[in-house]
């Protein structure tokens, strides 16, 4: 099962969120795509059109990034994981001003994509992953 979610957290939704009253309204706006016959955990080095090269991580389970700034609003976070067993990949961007975007897949190996492009332009990107994970993250702007 693979799902999308955008949300840009105002205030008010911040405060709504934190007493169960409701959340934001979430649009699609990131693309998951499974990539079942990769073996190895590597990104993509196919750079997107009119896009740069900004930033590359990789780790093991859980992470959450140092802040960058992107040149501008439009930007791709491509994650290519691989699980020993069974496994899921969250890609998260949470960015300023007020702004949060989340892809993920709840494949045990795959390539996540997480496209914004009305986001925040300062913030970090997390990843959260089952425990024997391994990922590599490529980020254009």
């Amino acid at each position: 099962m693979r799902r999308q979610r955008r949300r840009f957290v105002t205030p008010v939704a911040v405060l709504i969120a934190l007493f169960g009253v409701g959340a934001a309204s979430a649009q699609a706006a990131a693309r998951v795509s499974a990539n079942d016959d990769k073996e190895l955990v590597v990104a993509s080095s196919e750079v997107p059109a009119g896009m740069e090269l900004i930033a590359s991580y990789e780790g093991e389970e859980q992470w959450q990034g140092p802040r960058v700034e992107l040149p501008n609003q439009a930007y791709q976070a491509v994650v290519s994981y691989k699980c020993d067993k069974n496994g899921f990949l969250y890609v998260s961007w949470d960015g300023e001003p007020y702004s949060y975007e989340t892809a993920h897949s709840s494949d045990a190996k795959g390539t996540v994509t997480l496209d914004g492009h009305e986001g925040g332009t300062r913030g970090y990107f997390s990843v959260d992953t089952w425990l024997g994970c391994s990922w590599s993250m490529k980020v254009y702007s």
